[in-house]
């Protein structure tokens, strides 16, 4: 793997077009600066067009106003293009440095991981073999959280959908849950399920019948220590690359 790939996976480098600052040996310089600009253009006209419209007109929900924008049939035709010239510059990338390598760029190489993508799957110490040790126990983490993940999607919430309106204080246990499973569809609320005495009608204020919060704090738990195991070894593989490149 080449030491630049990471830079190529990085969200960062993706919406500022950080490839342009690699110094390419060969190829046309003015084709890299005419997608730079055009690039940072598009990703301006679309970060404007769906966050403007949602801080100003929906504060308190602004997730959902970015996706009910207005425009956003225009920013993903923008974001499209964005992503083919990005693509573009990807390959372009890779047919100049065929048999010209690229002076590796620390700095950089240490702006590349600051990204999601490479922090969950570790591209960086793919193949190091400095980082081996680390780039094995990154993997481990994700197979722990990963089937977390899978547990509380397909288990937690389920349990939680059909018995959490059970109120604790009067339905201690499963052998009290003697109505049956809560409800579920367009005319649930409408069910004589909730005749019965006692049942909690919210969904934030239902029970955890599965314990919710502990695979929460296990999950951030694991995810700190890939953290640190992530950002400890990059001074290893900046190492390997000066010695290397």
């Amino acid at each position: 793997m080449k030491w630049y790939t990471p830079l190529l996976t990085s969200e960062i480098s993706f919406f500022f077009h950080l490839p342009y600052f690699l110094q390419l040996k060969t190829g046309n310089i003015h084709i890299q600066t005419g997608i730079f600009v055009i690039r940072n253009v598009i990703n301006t006209v679309i970060f404007t067009l769906l966050f403007q419209h949602a801080v100003w007109t929906h504060p308190h929900t602004f997730i959902t106003a970015m996706i009910d924008s207005n425009y956003q049939s225009l920013a993903f035709i923008l974001f499209v293009i964005s992503t083919i010239l990005w693509l573009f510059t990807n390959t372009y990338i890779h047919y100049h440095t065929k048999d010209v390598p690229l002076a590796f760029n620390s700095i950089i190489y240490y702006i590349a991981h600051f990204s999601i993508v490479n922090f969950i799957f570790d591209i960086s110490s793919i193949g190091m073999p400095s980082t081996r040790i680390p780039y094995k126990i990154s993997i481990i983490l994700n197979l722990i959280i990963a089937i977390g993940l899978i547990k509380f999607i397909f288990v937690d919430e389920v349990l939680n959908d059909a018995w959490g309106a059970y109120n604790p204080i009067y339905y201690p246990n499963i052998t009290t849950y003697i109505y049956g499973m809560a409800p579920t569809g367009r005319d649930a609320s409408r069910s004589p399920f909730w005749n019965n005495p006692n049942m909690i009608r919210g969904q934030a204020e239902r029970d955890n019948i599965s314990d919710i919060d502990t695979f929460v704090h296990f999950t951030i738990i694991l995810l700190f220590v890939k953290l640190v195991v992530y950002f400890i070894s990059i001074p290893s593989e900046v190492e390997f690359y000066i010695i290397n490149n």
